[in-house]
């Protein structure tokens, strides 16, 4: 006695290939999307300790004309920040600097369902007040 006939037996073959692939796609969201956050964490910090190390190269503390030495700041933010391989953009005011890093983060498990690379930008400014 059989308790299914051929057609049911497929629907069923079909639910599995479908929950597998759901799996299989929540898994590659999951660490994927883990990468790309880690790595906006990592350069939220970079570029966070960049900027407060060019905020230190400031000037005129004596006279009450406080402002950022900027060849100075650029120069300290440059070394800390060569080699780690980041896109970078800063941007020296008198009393302001904004360091933005950009970064392609390369996705392992999603390259499969045809997603590439995720760009990731990041920034952060310090500002010098007086008081």
């Amino acid at each position: 006695m059989r308790f299914f006939n051929d057609n049911e037996s497929a629907s069923v073959s079909g639910l599995f290939v479908c929950s597998v692939m759901g799996l299989v796609s929540v898994a590659a969201l999951t660490f994927d999307g883990g990468r790309v956050i880690d790595a906006y964490a990592e350069m939220s910090a970079v570029a966070a300790s960049a900027a407060r190390l060019g905020g230190q190269e400031i000037v005129g503390i004596r006279d009450n004309s406080v402002q950022i030495n900027a060849r100075n700041a650029k120069h300290v933010m440059n070394v800390f920040l060569l080699g780690r391989g980041y896109d970078v953009s800063i941007e020296i005011g008198t009393t302001k600097i904004s360091v933005s890093l950009s970064k392609q983060v390369r996705t392992w498990w999603l390259a499969m369902f045809g997603v590439g690379s995720r760009t990731v930008t990041v920034s952060r400014s310090v500002e010098i007040v007086a008081g």
